[in-house]
Order: C-alpha cells, then structure tokens, then sequence
C-alpha cells in the first residue's frame, strides 16, 4: 500500500468529485476485508470498504459513536474539537442514544412527516416563484437548495421563518473544511446559545410547537436536562439542513449529467420514487458517516480488531461497493436502490429522513415540472465543489 493510499481522508476525485475516493475500491480489490489507514493525528483505525461489513460496523452495539471516548478516531482536529463540544444522541451509545432518540422518533413518523406536505409543496412554490423572477442564470442553491430544508426545520420547531439565514451561515461554517477550528467553534456556539434562548423561552411561554412538546413530557419529568435538549435541537437543525441542502443541488447536477434519464423523469414522473433511492445512493452526501471505536474485541470482515481501535466505515463506500449494486459507478434510475444505507444504517441511521424523502420528492418533482427545460447555465468544471462534511456546490446556475 503506498503512503498516499494508507492517508484518511481522502478528497473524493478532482475530475468526478461526487464519485468517492479512488483510494477505496483499490483497498476493496487489494484487501480481503478492513485495511489500515492514517489519520492526520499519526493513529490507524481501521478502514472497512464492503458494504456487509460497513452494515456489520454501524450496526455493532460494540462499536462506540461516543467522539468523546479515549482513542476515537477523527478526521481532523477541527472535527475533533467540534464533535467533542457537542452532547446528542447521534454522539451517544446505547442505551442512553436509545432513550433519547425514542424522545424525538413521534415526531418523526410517517404519518406526523405526511401532515407537513402542504407546508412544503406551498414553500417548494414560493421558491420557484423566486428563481424564476431571478431568470436564467439563477442560482439553485441560494434560491432553492439551501432555503427549503432551513425553512421546513423552522417550521418543525416553530422558529421564524426570518431566522432561516442565520441557520445556513452557522451550519455552513460549522460543517466546513476550509474554516479554522475556531471559526467553526465559533459558528456552533452561536448556534447553541441561540437554543439555549429559545428553550428558555419556551420554557417559561408554552405552545403547541415540539420544543414546548419536548418540555413537557421530557424536561419536566427529568428524563432530559435543558442542555441535553439545546444540543438535541442542534441535532435537528444540522442533519435536517445541510444533508438535504446539498441532496437537492448535487442531485440535480447529477440529473444533468445524465440527460437520456432526465428525459425519462420528464415523461414518466412516475419514476421519481425510485429515481430518488438511486441518486441517495449514488451520491451518499454525508461523506464522513461512520467513525467508530471497538469496545470490545470484534472480528470485521474476517479480520480482528482489538478493544481500543478505531473503525471507519464509510457509507460511500457500501453504496459503491459493486458486490452489491452492478455496475455502481453509473446513475440507473431503474436500479433497485432501496436497500442503500445513504442515511446511515444501524440505531444511529437517520432519525429525519422521511421528511427528507418528502422534500426531495416534491422539489425535484415541482422543478422539472415547472422549468421542462432546466438545464445546467456552465460548463460543468466551472462548478466549484464545497469542502465539508457534505458534499456539495457553492452555486449551481439554471437556465430554462
């Protein structure tokens, strides 16, 4: 294995950016199972690169989430000072994660995510009423991207639909690799003061929203602390933003890559529902999901790994893994994609993900229906591609 291939992470490729690193399907094909990778720190987890073992990996009670144990592996030391500063449940190991997450689950079912549709196809509407007053050339990031999934999560914690660009600026720093670790620190105390407010106020004004739910049938109790519900609400704000911001614009640029399958979603809308399982898949935006520390002695992929060490098992990478889906560094839209783990896999798979199914599923829908034409307004390497825990585009122009 050479030095540049034994380093994590790696960017994904220059020339394919939403492809993942080369790095990991020359491990898959050199290594019968986990390979040794090393981190910006000096230490080598290990790296697992199939899908059964990435799903062996997440779904391991043995395998500690927790960033805050001793001899867990990071990405980079900004990474390190970020996740070590926050307490919620997507940090934590059972069954503490269990009690906590079970909490929010009501929520999140889907018959509670099927009565936000209208707020989301009438925001979906005001967003293209905007980029088409924009005209060609608009940029779908700014105008579309970023504040759909900002404004669903006001709406979910009853905010002011005005604070929504507040949350883009923080989560963008927060999430950013180009930010120092003290910009980044900086970004998520604002964020955490800002809840620490709202709880408060919500704690002495009752409502119907979920933070006043959360207060009244947890805090009050004593099953959650204030705190423990400010970085809960961090949580929320997070995953339900930043994932789903970037879902939108690479998904579509993906689209436009791929013309002869657009025009198929143009004629068969039909397909959309599949369509949407595939571009998860393919794209898997959250990049940096799963780090994990074995606490107790396991076996991997036919390898053992020892109590103590690190593991890293990137989703992107079982989601790649052509054992499991043919030929998988090409869009299918008629793949059966279902069975990908783009929201993580395990207890700590993504608690908001039929509200971002929902999203997707009526914003790219409304998108091609309403602009037949849309079309990528630049050539395709003039698109600058973000450094963050998230893959995605700075800006995305459209012309139709």
């Amino acid at each position: 294995m050479t030095h540049s291939e034994s380093t994590w992470p790696q960017r994904r490729e220059a020339g394919c950016p939403i492809d993942p690193p080369a790095v990991i399907a020359r491990l898959r094909e050199e290594h019968a199972g986990p390979a040794r990778v090393r981190l910006y720190d000096g230490t080598t987890p290990w790296l697992v690169t199939r899908y059964r073992d990435v799903k062996a990996v997440l779904a391991d009670r043995a395998m500690s989430a927790d960033p805050r144990t001793p001899g867990f592996p990071h990405p980079s030391e900004k990474t390190k000072v970020g996740r070590s500063k926050l307490r919620n449940f997507q940090r934590m190991d059972p069954p503490e994660h269990d009690d906590h997450r079970r909490m929010l689950a009501p929520a999140f079912s889907l018959a509670n995510v099927e009565q936000k549709r209208p707020f989301v196809e009438e925001t979906v509407e005001l967003l293209l009423d905007d980029l088409e007053k924009s005209g060609p050339g608009a940029d779908l990031v700014s105008l579309v991207a970023e504040p759909l999934p900002a404004r669903v999560t006001c709406q979910l914690l009853g905010l002011p639909l005005s604070d929504s660009e507040f949350f883009q600026y923080c989560v963008k720093t927060w999430t950013s690799e180009t930010k120092s670790p003290e910009e980044g620190a900086r970004a998520s105390e604002e964020l955490l003061q800002y809840f620490a407010d709202l709880v408060a106020d919500r704690n002495e004004h009752r409502g119907e929203d979920l933070v006043s739910q959360m207060i009244r049938d947890h805090v009050d109790p004593g099953r959650l602390s204030l705190d423990e519900l400010e970085h809960m609400l961090f949580l929320l704000l997070v995953g339900g933003f930043d994932t789903t911001a970037n879902m939108i614009a690479v998904g579509m640029l993906v689209l436009f890559q791929n013309p002869e399958q657009l025009v198929q979603l143009r004629r068969s809308p039909d397909l959309w529902p599949g369509a949407i399982e595939e571009l998860l898949r393919y794209v898997t935006p959250a990049h940096e999901v799963g780090y994990r520390l074995a606490l107790e002695d396991r076996e991997v992929g036919g390898c053992p790994v020892s109590a103590g060490e690190g593991v890293i098992a990137p989703i992107m990478a079982a989601n790649r893994d052509p054992n499991v889906f043919v030929d998988p560094d090409r869009l299918d839209i008629h793949r059966n994609a279902r069975h990908h783990v783009a929201f993580g896999f395990g207890v700590h798979q993504c608690l908001g993900q039929p509200l971002a199914r929902l999203e997707l599923s009526i914003v790219f829908r409304r998108l091609l229906e309403r602009f037949p034409d849309l079309h990528l307004a630049c050539e395709p390497h003039e698109l600058e591609y973000t450094e963050a825990l998230v893959v995605g585009v700075h800006s995305l122009p459209v012309a139709w």
